[in-house]
């Protein structure tokens, strides 16, 4: 059954209008003497505070941040990716103050109506809709190119743009979405939290005693080396190879969503067995460590590693204290680092990693997060219900 929304939509006239009629590139770019290990963040932090677009897919566009005062930027911009096997013509509306970093520009409308967030958001869905199948990683999504495409946005009985009915859609979307997922997610939440068991958030005895004791505890120093085994040789996918009804998961050098930018119809590269019952994907830019625990297959820029630990927890645990070893060098390839870091874990009275006391702290921590989500769950799923009942 259709919507409200989709019965407008489908009810409205629509007009067509040129991309470089209604928008104009920003005149910025990198900040002078950029330098890529001093000057941006993957995380962002009090100093680097300033979102900057590059070659991403996912995350609005936005993969690093860099100091607000030593970048030129912008605010009520539309962000378009002209490069990258994925993202080529991933389209993201920037209303937030937003600076560019590489292989991506950003526009902004000629008219001053145009800017305010709502419209953004309407305005880069119509514009990705419009290019996105038009380039990939051999045809780049230039301006020079972009600006002659055409875009469909609805119109009044004059022709004019109808920009009404374009803020009204996009409340409508957010309220709308804003009350399904609120009921969805809580639902699922409350079923997983009864399912797993995590509604039991109370610690043991053991994990008690390895909070309290964690600061007496003995401590070593191991080569990361000792724990993984670099992959090489397989292929890498790229945006083409990513299908709608595809059922492989494929691995890029994202920290979001786990790493999987999507998934494809070919066959998995890397298989999940009883002697590799998962494995560990490393993004190069990124740094970020991901769980891979059925068949996959990846992207560039990854390494694909096999651990030699067998627990799903000894690999959270061992990921995160190496994380915590690796620099973070901004653009740069960080596996010529990682791959040679040292990372400090809990020993037993011989010198041997404590792996028993790994997973009693894994199970320790998760109990403590899953403690306040219970407890927010709990009193969002009460108010949804009375919302409902409403």
């Amino acid at each position: 059954m259709a919507s409200p929304l989709n019965k407008k939509l489908e009810q409205v006239k629509w007009g067509e209008f040129k991309v470089g009629d209604l928008f104009e590139k920003c005149p910025i770019g990198l900040k002078e003497n950029f330098d890529k290990q001093r000057d941006i963040s993957t995380e962002r932090n009090q100093e680097f505070n300033l979102p900057l677009v590059n070659a991403k897919h996912g995350n609005n566009g936005v993969m690093y941040y860099g100091r607000e005062d030593e970048w030129d930027s912008v605010t009520m911009s539309i962000d378009i990716v002209n490069d990258g096997a994925i993202s080529t013509g991933d389209v993201y509306p920037q209303p937030q103050k937003t600076g560019v970093l590489y292989n991506a520009y950003l526009i902004k409308a000629k008219y001053s109506r145009l800017n305010n967030s709502r419209l953004l958001m309407f305005l880069s869905t119509a514009i990705g809709k419009a290019i996105k199948h038009l380039y990939g990683y051999e045809k780049k999504a230039s301006w020079e190119r972009v600006k002659i495409n055409s875009i469909l946005l609805p119109v009044l009985s004059n022709g004019d743009i109808d920009f009404v009915f374009m803020e009204r859609c996009v409340a409508e979307l957010e309220a709308e979405r804003m009350a399904e997922l609120e009921a969805e997610r809580m639902a699922e939440l409350e079923a997983y939290l009864t399912v797993t068991g995590l509604k039991d958030y109370e610690l043991t005895e053991k994990e008690r005693f390895a909070i309290d004791n964690f600061n007496t505890k003995s401590w070593c120093k191991f080569p990361i080396q000792n724990f993984i085994t670099p992959l090489s040789g397989k292929r890498k996918l790229t945006k083409d190879d990513l299908t709608n009804d595809g059922t492989v998961d494929v691995f890029s050098s994202d920290s979001s969503n786990n790493g999987i930018i999507g998934q494809t119809d070919l066959e998995a590269d890397y298989l999940v067995s009883e002697n590799i019952p998962f494995y560990i994907v490393f993004g190069d830019h990124t740094r970020s460590m991901n769980i891979a625990r059925k068949n996959f297959s990846v992207t560039d820029n990854v390494k694909v590693l096999v651990p030699k630990f067998k627990k799903i927890s000894e690999a959270l645990y061992i990921c995160s204290a190496w994380k915590k070893a690796i620099p973070n060098l901004g653009y740069s390839r960080h596996w010529s680092v990682a791959k040679n870091s040292i990372v400090v874990l809990p020993a037993s009275d011989d010198g041997l990693p404590d792996f028993n006391t790994m997973e009693t702290l894994i199970s320790a921590v998760k109990k403590l997060v899953i403690k306040d989500v219970v407890e927010y769950a709990d009193n969002k799923i009460e108010a949804t219900k009375k919302a409902i009942n409403k």
